[in-house]
């Protein structure tokens, strides 16, 4: 290094890496110069790329995401769990805080039918929903179910009832065809199948 810029690196009290004890990498001692954190005013030594940083005990309190209402994106402890089902906070003096998972939340219907009977849900129970809308957690629209056995005819008579529904948009839109004079695939072709995959994945138009 040129010595005028090796004095000037002194005058302003740099040193290098290695004589505070820092990494050197592949030969190189990078200089260091004092700074004062400008969140908590401690002395630090950083590279001249690290001047715009706070010391690093403020950087991991910077970083630190904030929890509950202090988050940009907090919505009132309640949302959507991406399955259908909403999940809402349950706060530790609830008397249905048992309930709750390791960072306080609870599936939304479970909470209201234990409200509504009084008491905390056994891990056995089960909540349906009557319309199968598992996001109306209205107490009209739930109803308590001793255990997975007991609903899985509940399961079974949904399905069956979405397969019917399939049907008849898929024969309505039968008769829209002949109506226009097309030609309809009859039961047994294979075609039939794939045009029920066309129209249930929204390839069709809606009718």
């Amino acid at each position: 290094m040129h010595l005028k810029k090796q004095a000037e690196l002194l005058v302003a009290g740099a040193v290098r890496a290695s004589e505070l004890s820092k990494p050197v990498f592949k030969n190189r001692d990078p200089w260091y110069y004092p700074r004062t954190c400008s969140s908590c005013g401690k002395n630090v030594w950083q590279q001249t790329k690290d001047f715009h940083r706070v010391c690093r005990d403020c950087a991991y309190i910077i970083r630190e995401t904030p929890k509950g209402e202090k988050h940009p994106n907090w919505k009132g402890g309640r949302y959507n769990h991406g399955d259908g089902y909403i999940v809402v906070q349950v706060l530790p003096d609830s008397p249905f805080f048992a309930m709750a998972d390791s960072r306080g939340y609870c599936l939304e219907h479970r909470l209201v039918m234990a409200g509504h009977i009084g008491r905390c849900l056994l891990d056995a129970e089960v909540v349906h929903h009557i319309n199968g809308n598992k996001a109306d957690n209205q107490i009209e629209n739930l109803e308590l179910l001793p255990n997975d056995v007991s609903h899985l005819p509940y399961i079974r008579l949904q399905q069956q009832v979405y397969k019917l529904e399939q049907e008849v948009k898929l024969l309505k839109w039968h008769i829209i065809e002949l109506e226009h004079g097309n030609p309809v695939p009859r039961r047994e072709d294979n075609v039939l199948s794939d045009v029920r995959r066309d129209y249930t994945e929204g390839t069709l138009d809606e009718l």
